[in-house]
């Protein structure tokens, strides 16, 4: 995950907090790589955290935060923003941050009846 337009003159101002302008999801993965690519915050809140939006319409794909596990970070369907389910999801202890200064390793969905797996190199 990378911030990009980090330059604090382009910052974005919610509730105090500065967020990325977006947010590129990148790296290798064998499972749901088609969801990567770049989100920018959709203008409303959810679960008491900016949410974002894949630029890709097509995808109707969103990144959301999840309270639960001490905070975590969803990337999904729209019609699922704001549940603890999704394609990918970046483990606790996400509260209080965005997810481009998360640093812990994202799990991704392989599909079929298969649990996560970790993402070596989101």
């Amino acid at each position: 995950v990378r911030e990009l337009l980090s330059d604090s003159a382009l910052a974005l101002t919610v509730h105090g907090r500065r967020l990325p302008l977006a947010v590129e999801l990148v790296g290798e993965t064998q499972h749901q790589a088609n969801k990567l690519g770049v989100y920018v915050p959709e203008g409303r809140l959810i679960n008491g955290k900016c949410c974002y939006r894949s630029v890709d319409a097509s995808k109707k794909m969103m990144l959301w935060y999840v309270p639960e596990m001490g905070g975590e970070w969803w990337l999904g369907n729209a019609s699922d923003a704001g549940q603890d389910r999704g394609f990918l999801f970046l483990g606790g202890g996400a509260a209080g941050r965005t997810p481009d200064v998360c640093r812990q390793r994202w799990n991704v969905f392989p599909g079929g009846d298969s649990n996560f797996v970790a993402g070596p190199s989101l």
